[in-house]
């Protein structure tokens, strides 16, 4: 049996790009694992994670720079963004983003 991937940093290669007004892209180098329907970003432990059609939570697993930190808190949608080997963009997907402040 192989080892189970726990992140999507650990699965491929991702880069999160957040502008000042919270709009999100997240770019991934090949499909993703799992369809993804919600995002989500804590404040407090300053952990991303993505919620699949079918319930599973898997963390982005890569630090949120400081200076994407506030800005996520504006965020509302993130764009998933495919990568294909001839770095072509393909299979952009739109989905709701909230951030959980305690």
């Amino acid at each position: 049996m192989g080892e189970q991937i726990k992140t999507l940093s650990d699965y491929q290669s991702v880069e999160l790009i957040v502008s000042e007004t919270g709009n999100a892209v997240l770019y991934h180098k090949g499909p993703l694992p799992d369809s993804y329907i919600w995002a989500q970003y804590d404040q407090d432990t300053q952990i991303m994670q993505f919620i699949s059609d079918d319930g599973q939570i898997k963390e982005l697993g890569m630090p949120i720079h400081k200076p994407f930190r506030e800005p996520l808190m504006k965020t509302r949608e993130i764009f998933l963004v495919e990568v294909d080997a001839n770095k072509n963009y393909i299979n952009p997907q739109l989905i709701k983003f909230t951030s959980l402040v305690e």
